[in-house]
């Protein structure tokens, strides 16, 4: 954490932490929809380095069980952030988790359907080569509880499926 707060103030970062830096392109993004109302730009930068770490952990890593990942933060965010930060902290990384869960969601659903292996599935699969059952979306709205947009022009790829069922609104929900 201490080397992710350092690099954001350095052109280089610390060896240790390349791994974690090198992913800040797909990290940084998936904080922003965590948490709407503050860009990046604008959090706390000791609670950014805390949730760059958390969110690559839960991400990209997945080695760490996903409540020991959210308890660190939460201490980490004790010790070294200010009041506000466990609850900030906890928060988005709590909205990060809905995200996955409901994505993870998606992706075993569309998996059983087309009889695939999770993995094979990525954001780029294009949905019609791989189904022209056209109530594939209406069951997979009923089956999880979800809202898919009427406007099925854009949605062409699970990625695009997994955008527009997933708007910033609802996971403040």
């Amino acid at each position: 954490m201490q080397c992710l707060y350092e690099a954001t103030y350095r052109d280089k970062p610390n060896f240790s932490i390349v791994n974690i830096w090198s992913k800040l392109g797909s990290i940084d993004p998936l904080i922003t929809k965590s948490a709407p109302e503050w860009p990046i730009s604008q959090i706390n930068p000791v609670d950014l380095a805390i949730l760059r770490l958390a969110t690559w952990e839960l991400v990209i890593d997945k080695t760490t069980p996903l409540r020991v990942i959210i308890d660190e933060a939460v201490e980490l965010a004790h010790e070294f952030g200010s009041d506000h930060s466990p609850s900030f902290i906890n928060g988005v990384l709590g909205n990060l988790t809905k995200t996955m869960q409901k994505r993870n969601a998606v992706i075993q659903f569309l998996a059983n359907e087309w009889q695939k292996n999770p993995s094979e599935l990525t954001d780029d699969t294009i949905l019609s080569e791989m189904s022209s059952d056209t109530t594939l979306l209406s069951r997979l709205q009923d089956a999880l509880d979800i809202t898919i947009p009427t406007d099925l022009s854009e949605i062409i790829t699970i990625g695009d499926l997994l955008e527009a069922i997933d708007p910033v609104e609802e996971i403040h929900a």
